[in-house]
C-alpha cells in the first residue's frame, strides 16, 4: 500500500493552529505553522528518542520563553512510519488561560455567596419579626389583653405556636 500526503492540505490543517505546531514523519518535519520544515528543535531530541510514549509533555525553552512541548505519536497502522504532532505552548498563555478561569470560578463563587448572604439575611429577617411580634403578643395576653389578632401570618412553627396562643386566649376568655 502506497500512501502519499500531501503537504499544502497538512498546512492548511495546522496554519490556523493558536501555538507553533509542526507535522512529523520518521522524525521529518513535513508540516508546519511557524519556523523551518526541516529543523528539529535541539531540545526535542531526547524526546524524540524515546519510541514507546504516545504522549509527552516537557518544559523547553523555544524562542526564548519557557514553553510546554507537547508531543502526540501515533504509528500508522501496517508500516513502520510515525506520525508526530508537536506543539509549542508557552508558559504565559497557560497561565493567562488559568488566571482568566479561576477570576471567572471566584466571580461566580462571589456571586453565590452574596445571593446566599441575601437569602440568609431575608429568612432571618422575615423570623425574627414573626418571634417579635408573637413575643408581643404573648406580653399582650399576660398583662390581660386578650383582643389578640388572629393571625400573625405565615405558614410556619411561630404561626402555629401563635393559633395555639389565640386558642388558650379564646379559652380564657370564655
Amino acid at each position: 500500500l502506497d500512501t502519499s500526503l500531501n503537504p499544502d492540505k497538512l498546512d492548511a490543517n495546522i496554519k490556523d493552529r493558536k501555538w507553533d505546531t509542526k507535522l512529523l514523519l520518521n522524525n521529518k518535519t513535513i508540516a508546519s505553522n511557524h519556523g523551518s520544515y526541516n529543523e528539529i528543535d535541539w531540545n526535542l531530541k531526547d524526546i524524540l528518542k524515546d519510541k514507546t510514549s504516545t504522549y509527552i509533555s516537557k518544559v523547553v525553552y523555544h524562542d526564548y520563553k519557557k514553553t510546554l512541548v507537547s508531543v502526540i505519536r501515533k504509528n500508522v497502522k501496517n508500516t513502520d512510519d510515525q506520525l508526530m504532532i508537536i506543539s509549542y505552548i508557552p508558559y504565559e498563555e497557560i497561565l493567562e488561560t488559568v488566571n482568566s478561569k479561576r477570576m471567572k470560578s471566584l466571580q461566580v463563587i462571589f456571586i453565590v455567596f452574596l445571593v446566599t448572604l441575601v437569602l440568609i439575611v431575608a429568612f432571618a429577617s422575615l423570623y425574627s419579626h414573626q418571634m417579635k411580634r408573637f413575643r408581643y403578643e404573648m406580653h399582650e395576653a399576660a398583662n390581660g389583653n386578650f383582643n389578640l389578632p388572629e393571625s400573625i401570618g405565615g405558614g410556619d412553627e411561630i404561626s402555629l405556636l401563635y393559633q395555639d396562643l389565640n386558642s388558650m386566649v379564646q379559652q380564657i376568655k370564655e
